[in-house]
């Protein structure tokens, strides 16, 4: 259940920034939505989409599309500067390049409005 509120209030927020941008360029419609989501972010896609529709009703964005982009999880070998990248959460214990075992997660947390499409 708090996974689902979490998504809601992050929904809300986003779709607030979105209406305000299109009032802002006087858009009458906002036709899509475009989000990126990293793979270790804790934000659920599926719980946004599901948050989309009740949430974008009654707004100048009810019946645009939502697109979530997943960031993959990227790490980065701190003694050689190597990014690594993986499709999984879980860490490396050495880097494949130089063998260091001081790895540290660099990118997958992120969350935030890639565009809107306005029309």
């Amino acid at each position: 259940m708090s996974t689902a509120v979490h998504e809601l209030a992050l929904m809300t927020e986003v779709l607030a920034r979105v209406c305000e941008t299109a009032r802002a360029n006087n858009a009458a419609k906002v036709t899509a939505i475009h989000l990126v989501c990293g793979a270790v972010s804790g934000v659920v896609p599926d719980c946004l989409h599901f948050c989309f529709d009740v949430c974008a009703a009654d707004t100048v964005a009810a019946g645009a599309t939502l697109t979530i982009e997943t960031a993959p999880t990227r790490w980065q070998c701190r003694a050689c500067g190597q990014m690594l990248e993986s499709d999984v959460s879980a860490g490396h214990d050495a880097c494949p390049h130089c063998h260091a075992r001081d790895i540290t997660l660099a990118g997958g947390r992120e969350f935030f409005l890639k565009s809107i499409e306005v029309a």
